[in-house]
This record gives C-alpha cells, sequence and structure tokens, in this order.
C-alpha cells in the first residue's frame, strides 16, 4: 500500500518426503547392484485381463547383452522382446503367459532366440502374477539363458539313443520306434516292413585293413542308407556291421507292401554295390538282407526283428549280395533244429543214443540247416550246426 511488497508463503516439513525417496535409491540400487551378479535379467510387467501388455515396468541391464536392447528401449516398446524369439516359439510364449495371468499361477517357459551375434540361443523365464485392483496382472519375473543346459540334454539323449560312430539310432532307440509303428499300424491297418542288414565279409576288411578302415566303412555305409528311404523311416546300427531299416506307412494290401519293400531292398543293394572310397582306395562290400512285413498281425518286437534275421540268412545261404523274405519254413526248420539239440542233449545226458558217426550227424540235422553250412561256412546258422555235430560226435 505504501510502495512496499510484502511477500507471503508456506513453509513445509518434507523430510519424511526426503526420506523416503531415499530409501527408494537405496532400494533400487539395492536391486540394481543384485540383478547386476545374477546370470539373468529380471523384469517387472503389466498384463491387460485380454492378454495386452501395458508397458514393461522395469528391466536390468542385462537385457542388452542377452537381446542388445537397451531397458529404456524395452520401456518405449515391449515388443522389441518378442521380436528376438523365434517365430515358431513365439506362440507357445505368449500364449502360456496368457494362461499364467488368467489363472493366476506361476509362469515357466523355455523357448529359443536370436542373441545380439546372431547366433540362436535358449531362454528360460519364470515370473509370479499378481493382481491388482484395476484388473491388471502385474507381474515380477526372471530370465535367464539355458543354452548349456539344453546342449548337455541333447548329448545326453544323444549318447543314450543314437550310435556315436555313425549317429544312426541305436537298438534302444529302434525297439521303441519299432513298438510304436506296430501299435501304429494295428490302426491305421498300413502295413510296415523290417530290413535286416548285414554286410558280406565286413570280418575280411577289418583284419586286413584294421579296425579305422572298417569304421570308414561303416560310416559311409550309414549315410547311404539314409539317402535311399524316406525322412519318415528309420536307419538304424542294430551292432557290429548290421543295420535295421524300419519303413512305416506301406500300402494296406500285403502284396502291394511287399513290392514297395522289394523295391527298397533293391536301392539298398544297388547302393551299397557302389565302391567306397577308404584312404584312397576303393573297395567294394556287398549286403545281405532279410525282409519282414509287420501290420497285418500282431507280432511281438522280438519275434519280428527275429523273422528278419533269418530271413537275411536265408539271403546269404543264397550266395550273399541278395535280399529275402521271410518264409514261415524258414521258422520251421530253425525249430525243428532247436529241438533236435534238445533232444540230443537229453540223450546224451540219460546216455541212451547209440554210437553215431558224423555222416549220421548229418543226416539226422534238418535240411535248412545243411544247406546254410554247405553255401555259408561261416554264418551263425552254419555255426551252430557245426556244434550241433561236434556234440553228437563228442558223445559217440
Amino acid at each position: 500500500r505504501d510502495g512496499m511488497v510484502v511477500y507471503m508463503g508456506v513453509v513445509q516439513d518434507v523430510t519424511e518426503e526426503h526420506r523416503a525417496a531415499e530409501q527408494l535409491r537405496e532400494q533400487l540400487l539395492f536391486i540394481q547392484r543384485i540383478a547386476s551378479r545374477i546370470p539373468g535379467f529380471i523384469y517387472q510387467y503389466r498384463l491387460h485381463s485380454d492378454g495386452t501388455t501395458a508397458r514393461v515396468q522395469y528391466i536390468s541391464d542385462a537385457v542388452t547383452q542377452f537381446l542388445g536392447v537397451t531397458p529404456h528401449e524395452v520401456a518405449q516398446d515391449h515388443g522389441l522382446l518378442l521380436k528376438h524369439v523365434l517365430p515358431e516359439d513365439a506362440p507357445h510364449l505368449r500364449r502360456s503367459a496368457v494362461v499364467s495371468a488368467r489363472r493366476m499361477l506361476p509362469w515357466r517357459c523355455e523357448y529359443r532366440v536370436v542373441g545380439p551375434d546372431g547366433s540362436v540361443r535358449w531362454h528360460m523365464t519364470s515370473a509370479v502374477p499378481h493382481r491388482e485392483p484395476d484388473g491388471t496382472v502385474l507381474s515380477h519375473g526372471f530370465t535367464m539363458d539355458i543354452t548349456d543346459r539344453k546342449q548337455a540334454e541333447q548329448e545326453i539323449k544323444r549318447l543314450a539313443f543314437y550310435d556315436a560312430l555313425t549317429g544312426l539310432p541305436n537298438r534302444r532307440l529302434l525297439l521303441d520306434r519299432l513298438q510304436r509303428a506296430i501299435v501304429a499300424g494295428q490302426r491305421t491297418k498300413a502295413q510296415g516292413a523290417l530290413l535286416f542288414i548285414d554286410l558280406d565279409n565286413f570280418k575280411d576288411l577289418n583284419d586286413t585293413l584294421g579296425h579305422d578302415m572298417g569304421d570308414q566303412l561303416l560310416s559311409q555305409v550309414a549315410s547311404r542308407l539314409v539317402a535311399c528311404v524316406r525322412e519318415t523311416d528309420t536307419v538304424a546300427r542294430f551292432g557290429g556291421d548290421e543295420f535295421v531299416v524300419m519303413l512305416e506307412n506301406l500300402s494296406s494290401h500285403l502284396h502291394e507292401a511287399a513290392s514297395q519293400a522289394e523295391s527298397v531292398a533293391d536301392k539298398l543293394l544297388a547302393s551299397l554295390n557302389q565302391p567306397f572310397e577308404l584312404a584312397g582306395a576303393r573297395h567294394y562290400s556287398t549286403p545281405s538282407i532279410g525282409i519282414t512285413l509287420f501290420g497285418e498281425h500282431r507280432l511281438s518286437v522280438d519275434e519280428l526283428l527275429k523273422r528278419a534275421d533269418l530271413a537275411m540268412y536265408q539271403a546269404k545261404a543264397a550266395g550273399r549280395n541278395t535280399q529275402r523274405f521271410f518264409d514261415p519254413e524258414m521258422q520251421a526248420a530253425v525249430n525243428a533244429r532247436s529241438n533236435l539239440e534238445a533232444d540230443l542233449r537229453q540223450g546224451f545226458g540219460e546216455r541212451i543214443l547209440p554210437p553215431i558217426h558224423r555222416a549220421a550227424a548229418l543226416a539226422e540235422c534238418p535240411g535248412e540247416s545243411k544247406t546254410i553250412f554247405e553255401k555259408d561256412p561261416d554264418s551263425r546258422s552254419a555255426q551252430e550246426y557245426q556244434a550241433l555235430v561236434d556234440l553228437v560226435i563228442k558223445y559217440s
């Protein structure tokens, strides 16, 4: 009023506010220190009830190392995180996050991402959801790299189910797949085929050139077998120089299925008859293939393998480097041989057999055994036959 300026103000005590702000800064610093020392990044995000993300409210600095984006960029556009997820894994990631939010269950998901260096890595994320008063779901989570664990799991699986030399499924995996194929065949009525493959005279190559050359041959054989069949078929290393090819979803008509299996066997024969390059030199190896079909009747895995194995020895008896289908008469011959051996052993044990000589023993044994013995004296059936003869002579 007299030209004087009067200032009026309010003085307020903000000690508590400053103290609260300081506590928040300390808590944030504490979280950042923890986040910088853990093998992953932590985050907080809010999800609407319709499954859309409102925003990522917090994400630690480690996200830059994992995905090549900064926390500020993620805060501006959370879609940057999903852009690094492999397209085939993204739907599962989104779906599992929504299910977690709707059911208020802990979220855990494993998926693959493309890292900053372009490599594909495995991530695992875990989060705990909490419903807010406004209906949104606030989740606190943690993401870590599990690539090393995944690779270890794959290596364990490879060692357990795959052959170390050829990389083919081993006997264990073959038996599992064969059991599944038998069940599927009963349901779909489609025929399947089992091809038992044995390399002729493989022992001679091992003895003359060494096991290293033998291993090289087995690896090349495996590659050729795989190249001759469909991706849906199974090529397995059964052991030693024996391989098994399992064909699925053949024709439901027996004769057509047999023709299809025969066609594949001929293709395998033609491929394996081509020369192999071993240490700069050409070598030849031929296979004997036994074939049996499955699907019409419910047979056990062991019975199918036995039939294919018998057919393979029939191929060897026919001169090798050929294929043969299982014939029930072959099984009858084997059974007759086994029964004769059992009778002879029982007779020897009871000392009731009269003296007989080698020619008589040969005459008493099944004709199939004698044929195999004469044509392939090194085969397993021939060895069993010779053992039977020796047994007779021993107690004569």
